[in-house]
């Protein structure tokens, strides 16, 4: 409702104030002079009391005088207060008219007092976090996601999508939709799994904001709805996409044709949804715990393009929601071919290193810090990108793959030569998010 309460009935109401509003009735003397001292009243009123309650809160001075011009501002709701006693015969029209004068007069004064005290302000560190926290989650892409669409089914991939939608919605109070399948998103009637699949989310979910609760203060729980369908996937996708959903989690097996491409159940799944979406596939210990709330070691493969960095949110919001952690691996490709290899890996690596990598996994840290998570930061030179990510797992005992990826246009569903070669290699779970 926010748009359309915004973009039509929010003018329409003040457009109606404005017009009850009689200026005329400020061109007399007294009327004007009692109208100024109304204003003077309640702006001295309004001030004093946020003044003095910085101050005796234990604000400096200089704070507690831009907290009272911040304060003095009246808007909406004087308005709407002085509408309702105009409608009810309390207020006559003079002084309903004094009122929006006042009204007006504050709300435009505030705005050059709020600056002129504010630049008599230093910007402490804790304000400088807070404005880079608000500057970034105005481009983020988690932070955007206004409401979640879950398609999974009764297999372990399912009860682990079921699992990260969980985490995802509990961190952000995302309202989310949850649409319980049969096998491989077929028409054939989940049974109970419905409830089942719920209680994961929510019980996820309420991890989630728990952890979220520490760092941003407490939330109120998710609104979790389940939708038992008897059509298709596809279908039923379809006709809950028209209805608002940002972010589409798929959670189907199998995953993958027999042929190494995507199934073509969770390929014509995700084609119906315009916008962004995530492919799970639970593997290793998640195999054989889908649900288990256990910790998330995700690693996260970086490439410095926007897909990657969408991935790279998700990860992050999960290993905060999931009390997880986070290692950045940014895979530095050779530029030139040597007789000797151990020089020219040397070599490639110190070139890779020193300029893109370096930029990439800096700012990968300092987003993980916008998160409250500590990114650790790992980087290998090999020609194919996932040698490069097998060999890590290979190493280090992660049991989650988070890939931001770019379906490519064609026939059929197509992630791209690493994506795809992870889905047939990789023994851990996986997460692409595909933009």
């Amino acid at each position: 409702m926010r748009g359309l309460i915004t973009a039509l009935f929010m003018p329409v109401f003040f457009g109606l104030a404005g017009l009850n509003a009689d200026l005329r009735v400020l061109g007399a003397p007294s009327l004007a002079l009692l109208s100024l001292g109304f204003i003077v009243i309640a702006s001295v009123g309004k001030f004093s009391g946020a003044f003095l309650g910085g101050a005796f809160s234990g604000l400096t001075w200089a704070q507690s005088l831009a907290l009272g011009c911040g304060m003095n501002a009246r808007g909406s709701t004087e308005i709407i207060v002085a509408s309702l006693a105009l409608a009810i015969g309390a207020f006559s029209g003079s002084l309903f008219t004094m009122v929006v004068a006042m009204a007006v007069v504050t709300t435009m004064a505030m705005p050059p007092m709020l600056r002129w005290a504010l630049a008599r302000l230093p910007l402490t560190p804790e304000e400088q976090a807070r404005l880079e926290r608000e500057g970034f989650e105005a481009r983020g892409f988690v932070t955007n996601v206004e409401r979640l669409l879950v398609a999974v089914d009764e297999s372990e991939n399912g009860r682990f999508a079921s699992r990260l939608a969980g985490l995802l919605a509990g961190s952000r109070r995302i309202p989310s939709t949850v649409l319980p399948f049969g096998s491989a998103g077929s028409s054939k009637p989940s049974g109970g799994s419905g409830a089942d699949v719920e209680a994961i989310v929510k019980g996820a979910a309420g991890a989630a904001q728990i952890e979220s609760a520490r760092a941003y203060g407490a939330q109120a729980g998710i609104d979790v709805i389940t939708r038992a369908r008897g059509e298709k996937a596809e279908q039923a996708v379809a006709e809950q996409a028209r209805k608002g959903h940002d972010f589409l989690l798929i959670g189907f097996k199998p995953t993958i044709d027999p042929d190494g491409g995507i199934d073509e159940n969770v390929a014509s799944t995700a084609s119906v949804f315009e916008g962004p979406f995530a492919l799970a596939v639970a593997r290793g210990q998640h195999q054989a715990e889908p649900a288990a709330d256990t910790p998330l070691d995700i690693l996260v493969p970086l490439t410095g393009t926007r897909h990657s960095q969408r991935g790279f949110e998700v990860a992050l919001t999960l290993a905060r929601a999931g009390l997880g952690s986070v290692t950045a691996l940014y895979v530095v490709r050779p530029q030139h071919r040597s007789r000797r290899p151990g020089l020219h890996r040397l070599r490639a690596a110190w070139n890779g290193l020193s300029d893109n990598a370096e930029a990439v996994l800096r700012n990968a840290v300092r987003l993980g810090d916008q998160f409250g998570v500590a990114v650790r930061t790992a980087a290998r030179t090999q020609v194919v990108a996932e040698t490069a990510i097998l060999s890590q797992l290979s190493t280090v005992d992660h049991n989650l793959v988070v890939m931001g990826v770019t379906p490519r246009s064609g026939a059929s569903l197509f992630l791209g030569n690493t994506a795809t070669a992870m889905l047939a290699r990789s023994e851990r779970s996986l997460l692409l998010v595909a933009s």
